[in-house]
């Protein structure tokens, strides 16, 4: 089979129940999507690959099917999702000075994304801008081509555990993937859910509710402020279920899908409530909590919830209760009128309009730092 072109390019979301994978195309600026695989997520928890070389089989004989579906061979990119406790994300300040007047440039802003410090264990994976500011005077999201004395970048970056780093980077180089681009869960499934008009929203929250990973991320300006991760979802209600109704699995997960509120002194509805109703608290107080401890000043306006978790009621009705703000479920908007599109596939569709909307497609990566890649397309929302 024959290579494919250079614009082509496979998302991949590693689930903790499924591992989605999809392929993106751009040819002559007509940008597409095909070939929508799911696979068992087996060796994977959390979010997060516990065996390897079972993981590498499942990705194997998936993107087998997919390369004979497709008829050529991906040798090339591929975009991957981010959760679980293997990363942190952190606001970095950084100031520049000149000697005289100088006119920013691309490489000026190169230049300040070098100095992004290393963190002792961890490697910086993406990097969302956040603002700059013009000789201490005014704010602005794009300096590019203005003449100043200094000037401080803001920027939000993504720093994951440097072991599993190497580990992802393995295990695509064994498939014959280049890992090109890495993003949270979070931020690929707002990719996916929200529009323009909602990054003008002072402050909001989006919520990714996975199978046993919660994945949030808060913006401010219409840019990341915060991004992190729950290990809790919608499959320890459903375990919950089973474990306190001595149900199997699938009865389990049945009930608490039509579980509607009790209308009556129905004891049994009230029962199921009450589990329902615990777990999810901890997840929404969890990241309630969370966003307090960081800072005060992290109250969202609007609060958007996506995931196959969201399908759950329960959870609309907790974060109104708490955050005390509208919250709205989101279904990922359409990329192609044959594609599958359910709460579930946020994150990969995310990842995939995120590659077909930056020039992840036709630019080279230096495999040692992808910092030295953002200027090329820091521009882009991130």
């Amino acid at each position: 089979m024959s290579d494919v072109k250079d614009s082509n390019i496979l998302a991949i979301d590693l689930g903790s129940t499924f591992i989605r994978v999809l392929i993106g195309k751009n040819q002559f600026s007509n940008k597409s999507i095909s070939h929508f695989v799911s696979l068992p997520s087996y060796g994977i928890k959390n979010g997060t690959i516990y065996d390897f070389e079972q993981v590498r089989t499942i990705l194997s004989a998936g993107l087998k099917s997919i390369y004979q579906k497709e008829g050529s061979n991906f040798k090339e990119k591929c975009i991957l999702n981010l959760s679980g406790k293997v990363y942190v994300s952190k606001n970095i300040k950084i100031d520049q000075k000149f000697s005289k007047e100088t006119q920013i440039r691309s490489k000026t802003i190169n230049d300040l994304l070098l100095k992004i410090p290393e963190e002792k264990g961890y490697t910086s994976v993406h990097v969302c801008k956040k603002s700059f500011f013009i000789d201490n005077s005014f704010e602005t999201l794009n300096p590019s081509g203005m003449f100043c004395n200094a000037f401080q970048a803001n920027f939000h970056v993504i720093y994951m555990l440097s072991t599993y780093y190497r580990t992802l980077k393995e295990l695509f180089n064994s498939l014959h993937l280049d890992l090109v681009d890495i993003l949270p869960s979070p931020i690929a499934s707002a990719n996916a859910i929200l529009k323009e008009n909602d990054y003008l929203i002072p402050k909001i929250l989006v919520v990714d509710i996975g199978a046993l990973t919660t994945d949030f991320v808060f913006f401010s300006g219409g840019v990341p402020e915060f991004t992190s991760s729950v290990l809790l979802g919608s499959e320890n209600i459903t375990r919950d279920i089973s474990f306190g109704l001595k149900l199997n699995r699938d009865d389990a997960e049945k009930l608490k899908l039509d579980f509607s509120e009790p209308t009556d002194e129905d004891d049994f509805k009230n029962f199921l409530r009450n589990i329902i109703y615990s777990r999810a608290e901890d997840i929404v107080l969890y990241i309630y909590d969370k966003l307090k401890k960081v800072s005060d000043n992290m109250v969202p306006l609007r609060v958007y919830l996506t995931g196959q978790g969201s399908k759950l009621l329960a959870f609309k009705k907790l974060f109104e209760e708490v955050f005390e703000c509208p919250v709205e479920i989101r279904r990922p908007f359409s990329l192609a009128s044959t594609e599958k599109r359910d709460y579930e596939h946020a994150t990969v569709l995310g990842l995939i309009n995120y590659a077909l909307n930056n020039t992840i497609l036709t630019n080279k990566y230096d495999d040692q730092n992808f910092i030295q890649r953002f200027f090329e397309t820091f521009f882009k929302r991130g």
